[in-house]
């Protein structure tokens, strides 16, 4: 069973594009949501039934740090790459097994997506395999390697030294890109990422589980100022977060007669120290505890207006003045070669403004202001038309595709 992406015919489109330099469309609330409810998954809609996954073995050997196999081991499969530390088993697995006196295992799993983890006495994984099945029959020479467990405590300051209660801790470290050469699987792998956190008490310390000399970045984000860092999860370590104030992002936004944009979400991009505030009456906004980087960027979404985006930021950011477009409209429909509607089509829209992101994304090649207000995609509802709204005057590509299962 494979998924494909079929190109499909779009109509309607250039009467659309042609209004759009003619007239300013300004849309209506109720027409800002480019999703309509979703289709049937496009197998059943093929064939009115459920298609059942093949199942796949998957085989491999647990060992520990010294390359010794584990014997006894709890292998467990999950959907997706799971928590570092303990909280991973906290996540409810699709299949699981116990490795054999050669610390060899054999577990079965339906096609799909799948993360491959084990724990045994004292030890967790510190490396997680996972990828797509495709159509494999049998995945063989798995590798899952162990450390010894590491519990570290913690405490959060804010800016002047006192403890922080009830704030969140975020621990995220990336596993790497295993190859299993000697099998040639190595195309069905992809980068896990172990994300896992905590939350301080009402001292503002936190403790965390972990395999042992992980390093992971720490992060926390609060309302009035923010910390990232690296630190390395090792046997009774302290790990002290004294958080930074940072800078204010102020200013006001106006629509485009002029009118103070009430109510607009106005975000600032940051990687981890992102932050958001919506305007008040006057237009006015205030964000407080902003980090800035080399691509840091700033959005602007308002229900009467285009979509905005501001790269880069300027150095003084107390008294922004960000004005806003006419929100423009593209409408269309997507057909098959007779002309008869599709419904369920994936359609895309991009423009020619574009932002430098701040992490590359798969599967994205032009990050445009729509993608960076997350309104680039909209999907074909049972007669074949979608619609796009919020965009600024210009040029815009549209391309559709449906997502089918060849069987």
């Amino acid at each position: 069973m494979k998924t494909a992406s079929t190109p499909l015919r779009l109509v309607s489109l250039l009467v659309a594009i042609a209004l759009l330099a003619s007239q300013a469309m300004v849309p209506t609330e109720a027409q800002q949501d480019n999703e309509v409810p979703g289709p049937q998954s496009s197998s059943e809609a093929a064939t009115g039934e459920e298609s059942v996954a093949a199942d796949v073995m998957i085989r491999g050997t647990v060992v520990d740090a010294n390359e010794n196999t584990v014997s006894g081991a709890e292998v467990l499969i999950f959907t997706r790459p799971p928590f570092p530390g303990e909280k991973q088993f906290e996540m409810e697995p699709i299949a699981q097994s116990v490795t054999g006196p050669d610390g060899s295992f054999e577990v079965t799993i339906k096609q799909g997506s799948f993360a491959v983890t084990a724990r045994a006495e004292g030890m967790l994984a510190y490396e997680a395999f996972g990828g797509k099945t495709g159509d494999r029959d049998v995945i063989d020479g798995m590798v899952v390697r162990l450390r010894p467990i590491a519990r570290a405590t913690g405490r959060v300051l804010d800016p002047d030294g006192q403890p922080v209660a009830g704030q969140l801790v975020r621990f995220s470290r990336s596993y790497g890109i295993g190859a299993h050469w000697a099998t040639g699987y190595e195309e069905i792998l992809r980068q896990a990422r172990g994300r896992s956190s905590v939350t301080t008490d009402e001292h503002g310390r936190f403790q965390i589980t972990s395999p042992a000399g992980i390093d992971y970045q720490v992060t926390v984000s609060s309302p009035f100022a923010g910390y990232q860092e690296s630190h390395e999860v090792t046997e009774g370590a302290e790990i002290l977060l004294q958080l930074d104030a940072g800078e204010v992002a102020a200013g006001t936004v106006y629509l485009a007669d002029g009118q103070p944009a009430a109510g607009a979400v106005v975000h600032f991009h940051a990687f981890q120290h992102s932050r958001r505030t919506t305007t008040d009456a006057t237009g006015r906004f205030e964000i407080r505890g902003i980090h800035r980087y080399d691509r840091s960027y700033i959005t602007v979404r308002h229900q009467d207006a285009a979509v905005f985006c501001l790269q880069p930021v300027p150095e003084n950011t107390s008294d922004l003045l960000l004005q806003l477009e006419q929100g423009q409209i593209i409408e269309g429909r997507v057909v098959d070669a007779d002309g008869n509607g599709i419904e369920g089509a994936r359609v895309k829209a991009a423009g020619e403004r574009v932002i430098d992101p701040l992490a590359r994304h798969v599967g994205i090649k032009k990050f445009t202001w729509v993608w960076a207000n997350r309104r680039d995609e909209s999907t074909s509802d049972k007669d074949g038309r979608f619609r796009f709204t919020n965009l600024y005057s210009g040029p815009f590509e549209v391309t559709a595709a449906l997502e089918r299962l060849d069987i």
